[in-house]
């Protein structure tokens, strides 16, 4: 594949695109749905991306990290609804309080439930730290990339160790040999961007050879740099684009899988459950409790989107009792 193969697939008119996605996700996985549940552990955060409600310098986010006795109450409950698989997520932190907090987690999650599927998003960490997680029984980890262009990266970051393009991009592959089962994504849509940026995206996740993808539409939030310069960002493009890019992600990596995430919901309603007609096979609903959840503002309205309606529509589609494992890495790991 070349950028003009992609580029010709992304341009399909729109039922063309759909159709053949659907009728793919259907022949790998029939019309099964997995479901994952998302806490939302933490929002303190090191990082300072100019787009992400979370960034160290919004100081108007009341931050928080939830007992480990509280986050254990929710993944029981979660696998008392079926769900066996639960994704810990949190703003991106390398201190040793936070590396232990996340191994305390995963030990008492299989040791209480030894057939749960744990799913890390907890950003960029040393070797030895992925290395010790995955000892310990985490089995999946989500590093979204956000931008596959290392000089548009720079653009929407700060100029800092912090925030360097190649040591996430070394992060993937690192998690990628330690025998994660590994997803990424890109923020689709950012300002200045093009459907070339995404085609090149979507590339550079062929050639990743990843098993997830979970992507979504920027949304802007109020208390971020980006905020400020909105003149080219176009919602209705970000939405259109994001659906396009599940489709063709579907087409031309048919065993991965594919979330359709809660950002499609906030620029219209509906939006995360057209996902499933496009390719998607995976939803993930928040189950972080309130006060916490309005506190991790990644982009405006997250909090106030709720799953309820996704779950009901697809009742007779979601899989319960089982993990969810991806073809991908099934058969990757019988090469």
């Amino acid at each position: 594949m070349n950028r003009e193969d992609v580029l010709n697939l992304l341009t399909l008119p729109a039922e063309d695109l759909k159709s053949k996605a659907s009728y793919l996700c259907k022949a790998y996985y029939s019309s099964q749905v997995y479901l994952r549940h998302i806490i939302e552990v933490s929002n303190i955060c090191q990082k300072n991306c100019f787009y992400c409600g979370l960034r160290r310098d919004n100081l108007s986010v009341k931050r928080y990290r939830i007992p480990i006795s509280e986050v254990l109450s929710l993944v029981e409950q979660s696998y008392q609804m079926g769900c066996r698989s639960i994704v810990i997520q949190s703003g991106e932190r390398t201190d040793k309080a936070f590396i232990d907090y996340i191994a305390k987690l995963i030990e008492e999650i299989k040791k209480r439930f030894p057939d749960e599927n744990i799913v890390l998003s907890c950003g960029e960490q040393k070797k030895k730290t992925y290395k010790l997680w995955r000892e310990l029984g985490a089995d999946r980890y989500l590093l979204r990339i956000e931008i596959s262009n290392s000089k548009l990266y720079e653009k929407f970051h700060p100029k800092d160790k912090l925030h360097d393009y190649y040591k996430r991009q070394e992060c993937l592959l690192i998690l990628r040999d330690l025998g994660y089962q590994v997803g990424t994504g890109t923020l689709i849509g950012l300002p200045e961007t093009t459907i070339e940026d995404l085609a090149e995206d979507i590339l550079f996740f062929i050639n990743l050879d990843i098993d997830m993808l979970g992507f979504g539409p920027y949304v802007p939030q109020a208390n971020t740099p980006l905020y400020n310069n909105l003149s080219n960002y176009d919602p209705t493009k970000a939405l259109d684009w994001t659906l396009r890019a599940i489709a063709v992600c579907r087409i031309l990596m048919p065993t991965i899988n594919i979330a359709s995430t809660t950002a499609l919901d906030a620029l219209r309603h509906g939006a995360r459950l057209e996902g499933f007609e496009w390719g998607a096979n995976v939803l993930m609903p928040t189950l972080t409790p309130q006060p916490f959840r309005k506190d991790y503002q990644i982009y405006s309205k997250k909090g106030e989107l709720r799953s309820d309606y996704c779950i009901r529509a697809l009742q007779d589609r979601i899989v319960l009792c089982d993990p969810g494992d991806p073809l991908h890495y099934l058969l990757r790991q019988n090469q």
